[in-house]
């Protein structure tokens, strides 16, 4: 059981108590992220991510870093494009001086000229890292083709431009309007006592003011069939394919159909597009499937890394397979493992703090609830072949398909658009 409470000023914290464990998990998340910011300020919102680990009015950059890791814990954090996160792991008898350090930094970090000047540097070289790595471009370029007249269609890390232009004075502007109380939420997940975490978490967060966060503009997967292709000099090419998939405002039971999907077509070694490309074929060593969800759209994304001389052949048999789940009830077996992969693998990363918090504290800021095992296994239960199928047809929609290329052969969108018509019917 999770126990909850919105305080006064809309600060939400909750508290999982898990016995036996040595270890526990704290994060402080925020519901704001890339997604929240001007065109001219892409990044500040991943800038401040990092800032906010060079000092707060109580720890130095050393301290922060020594009074976890000198207990033999762990920090860290995350920009997404709704959220952004600040979390550890450590023993449980340091949870207390672990939020500590966690609200000193999310609410009151120094945010000085000098270290938003060098922290600029690093998040440059970040950038570059991600340029030069041929998986990242390709599913850049799909997150451009998927929702390019959005937010959601732009790095989360900004572009050089961008980032060489914000300055100490944006970074505050935007802590101030997206890090209020309503717009904050702390997630604990440990074997200590609940309700004297909640007390303490109570006194750090009294003086936050209760202002709600801007909403963001509306976002929709693009329309039409798209392609795009980028030059390599690599000997590797990339490629993904982008369907339209579930929000986060999409049943329970639509969310994991889609994991089901997700499970079957790409999430492990039994998958049907491991057992095709890579098994059958030889084409490929990595090929893998992937479900975005945001609060008003989504995407069903398919990645793999091959020879650039086996794209199309790679096109054909994935394109293969969407059609053949789209059109053929699974047989029992299948259908029998892909579920119990799901709920196996799904209940197992619970039995870990990190894991519990983190499943927590997504699903109070994505949809405002956390469903239980129960709940879970009761709407898995419920799926059907039929289902599935029907679901499938729904989710793989050839007409909004978007694909994305990484390649040092010369090849054409035109040529890729062709491919993928073939399959419209």
């Amino acid at each position: 059981m999770v126990k909850r409470l919105i305080l006064n000023n809309g600060f939400g914290v909750a508290v999982k108590e898990m016995p036996g464990f040595y270890s526990a998990s704290a994060g402080i998340w925020v519901n704001s992220g890339a997604r929240f910011e001007g065109s001219e300020q892409k990044g500040v919102a991943h800038f401040l991510e990092h800032i906010v680990f060079k000092g707060s009015k109580k720890y130095s950059a050393r301290k922060i870093k020594s009074e976890i890791e000198g207990r033999g814990g762990s920090i860290n954090a995350f920009t997404s494009q709704e959220t952004t996160g600040f979390y550890v792991k450590l023993l449980n008898k340091d949870i207390f001086r672990a939020l500590d350090i966690l609200f000193d930094m999310a609410v009151r970090p120094l945010v000085r000229e000098r270290d938003v000047s060098k922290e600029r540097g690093v998040i440059l070289e970040e950038i570059k890292m991600y340029n030069d790595m041929p998986s990242s471009r390709c599913l850049s370029i799909l997150d451009k083709l998927c929702w390019h007249n959005s937010p959601l269609g732009e790095d989360i890390i900004g572009t050089d431009f961008t980032v060489k232009n914000i300055s100490s004075k944006d970074i505050l502007n935007f802590k101030d309007r997206f890090y209020t109380a309503p717009n904050m939420l702390a997630v604990i997940a440990a074997p200590g006592d609940s309700k004297k975490i909640i007390k303490y978490v109570q006194k750090k967060v009294s003086q936050l003011n209760g202002r709600k966060r801007p909403e963001p503009a509306p976002a929709k997967f693009n329309r039409g069939v798209e392609a795009k292709v980028e030059k390599t000099s690599l000997s590797q090419a990339h490629l993904a394919l982008g369907f339209p998939g579930p929000s986060y405002k999409s049943s329970l039971s639509e969310r994991i159909t889609t994991g089901l999907l997700h499970t079957i077509m790409g999430a492990n070694m039994s998958s049907r597009l491991f057992e095709s490309l890579r098994e059958m074929h030889g084409l490929v060593y990595e090929v893998s499937t992937d479900v975005k969800s945001y609060s008003d759209s989504g995407a069903f994304v398919v990645h793999c890394a091959l020879d650039s001389r086996n794209i199309f052949k790679a096109l054909r048999i994935i394109l293969r397979e969407i059609s053949r789940i789209k059109s053929v009830c699974l047989g029992k077996k299948e259908f029998k493992r892909a579920k119990e992969y799901l709920l196996g693998s799904f209940l197992m990363r619970l039995e870990n703090p990190l894991n519990m918090m983190f499943y927590i504290a997504d699903s109070l800021a994505n949809i405002g609830r956390v469903y239980s095992p129960e709940d879970i296994e009761k709407t898995l239960e419920k799926i059907n072949p039929a289902g599935l199928r029907k679901f499938a047809g729904k989710v793989f929609n050839m007409a909004s398909l978007k694909v994305s290329l990484v390649s040092p052969q010369d090849i054409t969108e035109i040529s890729l658009k062709k491919t993928v018509e073939k399959w419209q019917n």
